[in-house]
């Protein structure tokens, strides 16, 4: 048996569009159950007047539900999912709402409170909530701790800006055996007895984000836990996992027949991406200003013409300038949902230069990509699968 402690939270997204309700903890206990384990025990704050909607989501995997303390269901709204999602935050640092104690746990940070664990296994995911709350008020005992954090959270925690350093550090001062430093599109880190294990990601044909991180931690866990694999090669198995969600939005996908045969993404180089797009008005502007911003939360340097450049200059001053900065980057992002000219003859000029081409294409009719896709250029009409694929072309 396992249990999980976590939040059960509505999620809802634009585009694509997403109306689930699932949170960390309902996502990681389904993903255990679709894995093979037998039992399955979740640990939430549940509402009183809604445990038979979150029943009716939930139950078809098969877990048990125990309500740590009533409380109204969160709703999280996302953009894409690579924006920020939008929630009712309460003020304030966490309480202790509960403490839980069994062999094996696996267990993520909650918007509600903090939970104290105490167990022979932990697998602790903090989220962004619980990394402002000392380890030591939530970890009580165990015999074998695991810590799954990304790399903001372990730089935060660690007290380093190298997340390497920082991740050891917390090794050192935490009680854990593993950290597990994830890093997006650039697989993770298993920093183990003074090693330090590279995994990583594993090509995926669309990438969609959200839960991502709980399908990671959950196949971790079972992986480590249940099936006794070495630290590093659970993570590589949590990998492939994530590769298999990420590709088709579900859950049920990561069995292991889907994910044996999936390609790593080698990171030989530092993405820099050249973003191409017009920035001629308000929309073309955000959608510029939205691209920069998440290629640049992925650890991508971005040449941005809009930024870099502007458009006081001749036009051979500014074609020049944006051209010079092409040659530089390793890939290009072309937003070409208005057909741009300029646009157009960017991604000829890095076509023709060998530079991998990625183009976001919502609303473009096909037979306007006969050319791109004729000449080896990777179309996309997901926001987010074009921004990964677009760092994945670059490194």
């Amino acid at each position: 048996m396992m249990k999980v402690v976590g939040g059960v939270y509505s999620e809802y997204c634009y585009d694509p569009h997403w109306h689930q309700i699932f949170g960390s903890g309902g996502r990681g206990a389904a993903a255990l159950k679709v894995l093979g384990v037998p039992k399955v025990e979740l640990h939430s704050c549940l509402p009183n007047n809604g445990e038979r909607t979150v029943a009716a989501s939930l139950n078809s995997y098969g877990m048990e539900l125990h309500n740590i303390r009533s409380s109204p269901i969160n709703e999280f709204r996302y953009t894409h999912p690579l924006s920020e999602p939008q929630w009712n935050k309460k003020p304030g640092p966490l309480e202790c709402i509960g403490s839980i104690c069994d062999d094996c746990i696996v267990a993520y940070g909650m918007v509600e409170g903090y939970v104290t664990l105490s167990g022979k296994t932990i697998i602790y995911d903090p989220q962004a909530e619980d990394a402002e709350t000392p380890l030591d008020k939530i970890i009580i005992s165990s015999e074998r701790l695991a810590l799954v954090l990304n790399e903001r959270e372990v730089i935060r925690m660690g007290d380093s800006e190298n997340y390497v350093n920082a991740a050891q550090r917390l090794l050192n001062n935490s009680g854990a055996q593993v950290i597990i430093v994830k890093r997006g599109p650039y697989g993770c880190s298993v920093i183990e007895n003074g090693n330090i294990a590279t995994i990583p990601v594993y090509q995926s044909s669309k990438i969609f984000k959200i839960g991502t991180g709980d399908i990671f931690t959950a196949a971790f866990a079972y992986y480590w836990s249940q099936k006794n694999f070495k630290a590093s090669e659970a993570a590589d198995a949590a990998s492939r996992c994530v590769s298999a969600y990420a590709e088709t939005q579900s859950i049920d996908a990561i069995v292991e027949q889907n994910v044996n045969n999936r390609k790593p993404i080698l990171v030989k180089r530092k993405p820099k991406v050249y973003l191409a797009g017009p920035f001629f008005s308000l929309s073309q502007r955000f959608l510029i200003e939205e691209a920069k911003r998440a290629l640049e939360s992925l650890s991508a340097d971005v040449f941005s013409p809009l930024h870099e450049v502007g458009l006081e200059d001749t036009p051979q001053e500014i074609a020049t300038a944006d051209l010079r900065g092409l040659d530089q980057c390793t890939a290009i992002l072309a937003l070409i949902t208005d057909l741009d000219v300029g646009t157009i003859f960017e991604i000829g000029y890095a076509t023709a230069k060998d530079i991998p081409v990625v183009a976001y294409s919502e609303g473009v009719k096909d037979e306007h990509l006969t050319m791109l896709m004729g000449s080896g250029c990777v179309c996309s009409s997901d926001f987010c699968s074009a921004i990964y694929q677009s760092i994945w072309a670059a490194v």
